[in-house]
């Protein structure tokens, strides 16, 4: 990274930094619409890179348990399922023996996917071949390919510091992990 990136870096820490302190200050009566928004924002956002398309409101809606929400089956197990998932590592933020390793991310995996799970499929586990992940305009082309399993460091617990996947960028390893979406596995 440049200069310049470090310094925005810390820029952005900086402004997170000052609205935690003012949101810590709120009352959870002044706060807590806007947290349940970007919730849901966050939950939709993610969901439509991996072509689940739900509207932010109909996130909120499935999120406080309504049941005529008009979105199909798919999408409501694949938002609820995302929103748990996150609501579990949100409820780990301050836990003093969190580790972030593999056993970790397996039991996201199984948050994520096991209302998908199969013996051939399974979920919370590691994929044994080849995975790649599709361009959303051609699903013919592979627009990422993950290092193969000689070279793959995922099989190994990712240190505690790390705040990505190892080898690739968070939204393909969300894809990748959750073996969904735009994902294939090759073989």
């Amino acid at each position: 990274m440049t200069e310049l990136d470090e310094r925005v870096l810390a820029e952005v820490d900086d402004m997170r930094e000052r609205l935690r302190h003012q949101v810590q200050g709120a009352s959870a009566k002044r706060t807590g619409g806007l947290r349940k928004f970007l919730t849901a924002d966050a939950v939709a956002a993610s969901n439509s890179i991996e072509g689940f398309k739900v509207s932010t409101v109909d996130v909120e809606d499935l999120m406080a348990g309504e049941q005529d929400v008009d979105v199909s089956d798919e999408n409501r197990e694949e938002t609820l399922a995302y929103q748990r998932m996150m609501t579990y590592l949100q409820s780990l933020h301050d836990a003093p023996d969190f580790r972030f390793d593999k056993g970790q991310l397996n039991a996201l995996h199984w948050i994520l996917q096991g209302h998908r799970h199969t013996s051939r499929k399974p979920a919370g586990r590691w994929r044994g071949g080849p995975v790649y992940v599709t361009d959303a305009r051609d699903p013919s082309i592979a627009a990422y390919t993950a290092p193969g399993s000689d070279r793959r460091t995922s099989r190994r617990a990712p240190d505690s510091t790390s705040a990505s996947c190892p080898h690739c960028t968070t939204w393909r390893c969300r894809a990748v992990l959750a073996g969904r979406g735009t994902e294939r596995a090759r073989g």
